[in-house]
């Protein structure tokens, strides 16, 4: 809105002066407008990305918030009016956005930021053992499924077909291997990641999910939740 203001200004005026109604924009300052403008095209930067619907926006929830503060702090070169502007913004930011665990989680499937550098060392400590310990969930799950799926077969009663009988092959698999329950957090952490800023992480996880088979569903079910509702409620606009 600004920025059209800004933009068409001339023409607003021109237009207003012709219907004797100049008043309307007489206490509108140029200076503080461009200000305005240039202060808060971060945000609408902010606000473009995390309503993205066909990428994941969850994780760049914190990335974002921490730039955003950041962008609010008084520089050197601000005059008295900028100042005032990022005082009131920050303290809206604080009271209005609440950084929330799932956020947190969230941010340890961008391979680019697994070591958690963006988080304080309670949170890196808390989200690491939540993903370990839901790695061994989904572990326990794994094992109980096998587990059905051999009951079945034994359950079954034998007939005389031609079909082949179904074999439980589970010994071989290495779903209950000790090292990868405990170390698959680890090697992920430790694994080499291309400083690309483009990175595709879906395609990264995708490429990448028998390596490390459990925190790819972790990922899959974390990535899913989108960081606005904005996307879900344009396409009930559009549906509408």
């Amino acid at each position: 809105m600004l920025e059209s203001i800004n933009t068409q200004f001339e023409s607003i005026t021109n237009l207003l002066s012709e219907r004797d109604e100049t008043d309307q924009i007489a206490n509108i300052d140029l200076n503080i407008l461009q200000i305005l403008i240039d202060f808060l095209r971060k945000f609408r930067e902010a606000s473009d990305f995390l309503e993205g619907s066909k990428y994941p926006t969850l994780h760049m929830v914190i990335p974002w918030y921490k730039i955003l503060r950041n962008h609010c702090k008084a520089n050197v070169s601000d005059n008295d009016i900028l100042i005032q502007i990022k005082s009131v913004v920050e303290q809206k930011m604080i009271d209005k956005i609440k950084i929330e665990n799932l956020h947190k989680i969230a941010a340890f499937f961008d391979p680019r930021m697994k070591q958690l550098k963006i988080l304080e060392q309670d949170d890196i400590l808390w989200v690491k053992d939540q993903i370990k310990n839901q790695c061994i969930i989904l572990l326990s799950q794994f094992d109980n499924d096998s587990d059905d799926s051999i009951n079945t077969v034994q359950e079954r009663p034998s007939k005389k077909s031609r079909k082949k009988e179904t074999v439980d092959f589970s010994q071989y698999y290495n779903l209950s291997s000790n090292k990868g329950e405990k170390n698959e957090v680890d090697l992920y952490i430790k694994s080499k990641v291309p400083k690309n800023k483009d990175l595709d992480i879906l395609q990264w996880w995708k490429d990448h999910k028998h390596e490390f088979p459990k925190l790819a569903i972790l990922c899959a079910y974390y990535l899913a939740i989108p960081a606005s509702s904005a996307s879900s409620e344009r396409e009930f606009s559009a549906t509408g």
